[in-house]
């Protein structure tokens, strides 16, 4: 293909790019520094939130599990579900809203902070719990309501765990001893049969 005679190749020169930035230089400095200034107003005046994080380490109770029953609270999901579930987060905020309530300004929607958990490496199952608000405070104090709380809830589902770890044995123990009945009844219906 013939290129036409009036068609001229433009090449890139640097040096007008830098007559460019030479000759303009007032302007380039003065669009820099606005949008210096903005972003440090912004950060003036942008919302402040804080972080709270605690990990958690949760072992598991060998006497609460048995070979019959799936034991619950071997799952990291049912932790991390416990923790983020908003039943939970409304229970941690009715126990610090007579102590918050008037230091956060009235208002009930500050009280509940971004909460989220998740599962980090380590023993056993190990979870992050990271808290967010305005009042860092109030982060604390959030974090460590929730870790008393979930602690009672897994005092409470242990309970529920030796509870129906003693229902399964009463029943094994019933159905045993049922057992031993029927071949006791065979063994007298034999020796009555054979006149033993």
């Amino acid at each position: 293909m013939a290129m036409p005679d009036n068609f001229e190749q433009k090449k890139v020169d640097p040096r007008i790019y830098l007559g460019i930035l030479v000759f303009r230089w007032k302007l380039i400095v003065i669009c820099f520094l606005y949008c210096l200034l903005g972003g440090v107003v912004y950060l003036q005046f942008a919302p402040k939130e804080y972080n709270s994080y605690a990990t958690i380490m949760i072992y598991r109770d060998p006497s609460t599990q048995i070979e019959s029953q799936t034991y619950r609270w071997s799952a990291t999901q049912t932790h991390l579900s416990l923790l983020q579930s908003e039943s939970f987060q409304n229970r941690v905020v009715e126990q610090l809203a007579p102590r918050w309530l008037k230091r956060v300004g009235g208002d009930v929607g500050a009280l509940t902070p971004s909460c989220q958990a998740a599962q980090v490496g380590g023993p056993g199952i190990t979870l992050r719990v990271s808290v967010r608000n305005s009042h860092p405070a109030y982060a604390r104090a959030y974090l460590k309501e929730a870790i008393k709380e979930f602690q009672v809830q897994r005092e409470l589902v242990k309970q529920e765990s030796y509870g129906s770890a003693t229902r399964i044995l009463e029943e094994e123990l019933n159905r045993l001893k049922d057992q031993i009945r029927a071949a006791e009844d065979d063994v007298i219906e034999y020796q009555r049969v054979n006149q033993m």
